[in-house]
């Protein structure tokens, strides 16, 4: 075998293409490539520490992508982080390691994707990660862990709880206590909702993001058998026969040059860099394909459709001046800064070890806590049913079987349709009230920020190639708020934040009366947060579902196996292969997907 053949070349070292890496090259006898456009930024303390999260955004780390204009929110153009670097998008996340919810799980196999359901997936969850389990009757407590069962997780990732016990945790779980909305058992283990502190993709040991480069990549980087090019940018995938993959083209060191695989090539670039790189492929809509003079390998014309996403939308409220939050390091005071690293050097805690992102909530449709509610949202999901008119026989059958889903979440009041969250700090940006366009603005005090997360999308948009040229961004349209539905829905939660502030005792930490932090957030009836929602939301940063695992007459581009139809050696194993996204944080996800296919690969070839 020669230096530029490799039994299996990996697209993307990202969260997904790391794991495969990893687990693929346990097997001595195979060769691994993995191509990564971005650098090697894990000496990078912006990146180790989850504080600097924010940093990272816009920096040379991350794609930086922007949407096409959104309609639904007032024109505005959203911008999509998405991570450039060895470990992808796990290496500048917000760290919350969410559990899906089994009915979620299950949805995945119900859309056709025999195997693909919780009973399966829950194994390969708990193989990711690793939880605390040394928890005392205090700690329990204030956690609102009582009465709950250990996750009975091993795997690479670890995850805690950093900066917990602290005010704003045991006021989230004691609110949600006295709501009776505390949830009741562990979400990894049994689907309910309810408030609960989330677990965060953070090392104990060090107090540093655990992610995919240091927890998976650093156990296989001195295999001989596993090769990792960074500043690799792969520019095609080339086929030979009956579309079946033989290599790929890329650039590195300012030259085109091509590796050959032996066994497959697996496309792990992220729900937006995928589907782009299968077009550039010749593997899409012929259409798009002639249209900027790419041959036709494959005629798949749903490659980049069902791009689906999570909006949050989020309001301060000024806290207290006894209040712990993390302005101070917002505001970056040189006493608050010195602080926190003194904390962080002796201790391997405080409030660099973590993003913020530690409450959390699973809660269900606003309307169904009344009759004429759950009357309302009946009729607006009856009202706003998929039309079938110009569409194709897969468009049809794709829309209405999510559809389906979708409604059957949305009225469960078993199911959560917003996540609710808060980061113990404001985020420094004012709206423009006619616009929503954003400026720096950083306040002085103490704030908490509260967020509400739209769970479960109806809304799809799509990701194209927009030139033939690998240099030239897609074209990104996640079309937002196009389903009438998501709009009704997330202004309600989000209304409902001013609920939760000015309920005890998170009160406590908020000055009297409870007052929001910018006076756009002060508003009191549905069409006034509509109009806020659209004006503020932005996106989570979960894009999922461009290169769907669905049967071919449902609009997929992958079956089962994460094979793309039509090919041979050929799969995509990251986001777009999601065919719903989990109502949470996407991450965790992502690892139990590439731990699935990583499985599935040995399997095939007896690794």
């Amino acid at each position: 075998m020669s230096s530029n053949d490799f039994d299996f070349i990996i697209i993307g070292g990202g969260t997904a293409g790391l794991v495969l890496a990893s687990r693929i090259s346990e097997d001595s006898s195979r060769k691994v490539l993995v191509l990564e456009a971005g650098s090697d930024a894990s000496n990078d303390d912006k990146v180790k520490l989850g504080a600097s999260w924010l940093a990272l955004q816009g920096s040379d780390v991350d794609w930086n992508f922007r949407s096409e204009p959104q309609k639904g929110m007032k024109g505005r153009q959203v911008t999509l982080n998405q991570g450039r670097t060895l470990g992808g998008s796990s290496a500048l996340n917000a760290q919350n390691f969410s559990p899906p919810t089994q009915k979620t799980m299950d949805a995945w196999g119900a859309l056709g994707n025999k195997g693909w359901d919780w009973e399966t997936l829950r194994y390969f969850y708990t193989k990711s990660y690793t939880p605390i389990y040394d928890y005392d009757r205090t700690s329990r407590k204030a956690l609102g862990r009582e009465g709950w069962e250990d996750d009975q997780a091993d795997g690479p990732i670890q995850v805690s709880f950093p900066e917990s016990p602290n005010q704003l945790c045991e006021a989230w779980v004691e609110t949600f206590r006295r709501m009776g909305s505390l949830m009741p058992h562990n979400p990894w283990l049994r689907d309910s909702v309810g408030g609960f502190i989330n677990q965060s993709s953070v090392d104990p040991a060090t107090g540093g993001r655990s992610y995919s480069a240091n927890a998976y990549y650093e156990l296989a980087k001195n295999r001989n058998n596993l090769v990792l090019l960074t500043s690799a940018v792969a520019e095609k995938i080339s086929f030979a026969g009956s579309a079946e993959a033989t290599g790929v083209q890329y650039q590195h060191e300012s030259q085109t040059k091509t590796a050959t695989a032996r066994k497959e090539v697996i496309l792990a670039a992220g729900a937006y860099q995928s589907p782009k790189l299968l077009e550039l492929s010749g593997i899409g809509d012929r259409a798009i394909l002639e249209r900027y003079g790419i041959p036709v390998v494959i005629d798949l014309p749903h490659v980049g459709e069902n791009l689906q996403d999570h909006l949050v939308c989020e309001m301060g409220f000024e806290a207290l001046n006894t209040t712990q939050t993390k302005d101070g390091i917002i505001r970056q005071e040189p006493e608050a800064l010195q602080k926190a690293v003194e904390e962080l050097q002796t201790n391997k805690t405080g409030p660099l070890t973590s993003t913020g992102f530690l409450t959390n909530a699973f809660m269900p449709t606003v309307s169904l806590n009344s009759p004429e509610g759950a009357k309302r949202l009946e009729q607006l999901l009856e009202r706003n049913r998929p039309t079938m008119q110009g569409l194709s026989h897969q468009q049809q059958a794709r829309a209405q079987a999510y559809y389906e889903i979708s409604e059957k979440a949305l009225v469960d009041s078993e199911q959560p349709s917003g996540t609710y969250f808060t980061f113990p700090y404001q985020i420094p940006t004012l709206t423009d009230p006619e616009t929503g366009g954003l400026t720096i603005d950083v306040l002085p005090g103490n704030h908490i920020s509260f967020i509400a997360a739209l769970a479960h999308p109806l809304s799809r948009g799509y990701v194209h190639i927009q030139s033939a040229n690998v240099s030239d961004p897609p074209t990104i349209d996640p079309k937002y708020f196009s389903h009438p539905a998501d709009l009704e829905i997330m202004a309600e939660h989000t209304l409902q934040l001013h609920k939760l502030a000015a309920s005890p005792p998170l009160t406590d930490l908020l000055k009297q009366p409870v007052t929001p932090s910018r006076s756009l957030s002060d508003f009191s009836d549905l069409d006034s947060a509509k109009n806020y929602v659209r004006l503020r939301a932005t996106t989570m940063w979960h894009p999922a579902g461009t290169c769907a695992m669905l049967p071919r007459d449902k609009g997929g581009v992958l079956d089962t196996k994460l094979k793309v139809y039509g090919t041979k050696k050929l799969r995509v194993v990251d986001a777009s292969a999601v065919p719903l996204l989990p109502p949470a944080n996407l991450q965790s996800t992502i690892y139990a997907l590439a731990e699935r296919a990583a499985s599935l690969i040995k399997e095939e070839y007896s690794l």
